[in-house]
């Protein structure tokens, strides 16, 4: 305990006081108790107690009221366009979808191709025979009571006739805040034999922990040399003779049909 400064003169001044009343024959019974009560609730009233003598229990109740920040940042991760889109269509699929605590911000394809230059990859939902591989990619946001555990995630991608091509499972650890996961596994594609009959739209599939998380549709076209070679032919000229197909040409035209 230490004295407040401030109230060391009314102190001094009440000691006096009742050190007069206490002379023989100043004053009586009662005054003297009335001096006494004054002057023990001054010295109550003057001293504090040292900081380090905070009840601790109370201390703790006041910190757990306080609003705690995010740590998953300060503002709130956008959801991109295909994770909107991918969510919306695994709630109409399966009925459930995500639950409402974990939320798919992003979810996608990474397209690799050999060239060159070296190895080039690119995020998109148009791919064709010329890239030598997909692998899957998404990004959740998950709450603090969902953290700190481990989930099963699975990743399928399947073709245009619901054939799967790609089953691939793994575990990761669930921590707050933003998670981007990447798939151990890819679907190659370069020397596929079947992939130029397999062009339409495609299925990219994520679960958790058996939960749907999103259906993405993406589109899988023909290589630029197999619809140079259509495009030949139903121009009526042997394929590989003859001046090549302008770009225009290979992009204007549409894929087969099965």
């Amino acid at each position: 305990m230490r004295l407040r400064r401030q109230n060391l003169p009314w102190l001094v001044v009440t000691a006096a006081m009742l050190g007069l009343a206490l002379l023989p024959g100043t004053a009586g019974p009662t005054l003297v108790a009335a001096l006494l009560a004054c002057g023990a609730l001054a010295l109550g009233s003057s001293l504090s107690l040292r900081p380090g003598a905070l009840d601790a229990g109370r201390l703790r109740e006041s910190l757990s009221a306080l609003p705690r920040p995010d740590r998953s940042g300060q503002q709130q991760p956008e959801v991109s366009e295909s994770a909107r889109a991918a969510s919306e269509k695994a709630r109409l699929l399966s009925g459930s979808g995500l639950t409402p605590d974990l939320t798919l911000l992003d979810v996608g394809l990474i397209g690799s191709r050999l060239g060159p230059e070296g190895m080039t990859m690119r995020k998109g939902l148009r791919f064709s025979d010329d890239d030598d591989g997909l692998r899957p990619y998404l990004c959740l946001l998950v709450p603090e009571h969902e953290a700190e555990r481990s989930a099963r995630l699975r990743f399928e991608i399947r073709d245009q006739r619901g054939a799967a091509r790609l089953l691939h499972e793994q575990d990761i650890w669930l921590r707050a805040g933003v998670r981007d996961v990447l798939s151990e596994n890819h679907l190659p594609l370069a020397g596929s034999p079947d992939l130029p009959r397999s062009s339409g739209d495609w299925e990219l599939r994520v679960s958790l922990d058996a939960t749907p998380l999103g259906v993405l549709t993406f589109t899988m076209t023909p290589s630029l040399r197999q619809r140079a070679a259509e495009l030949e032919e139903r121009q009526g000229r042997p394929a590989g003779l003859g001046d090549p197909p302008t770009l225009e040409e290979l992009m204007d035209e549409p894929p087969r049909p099965d």
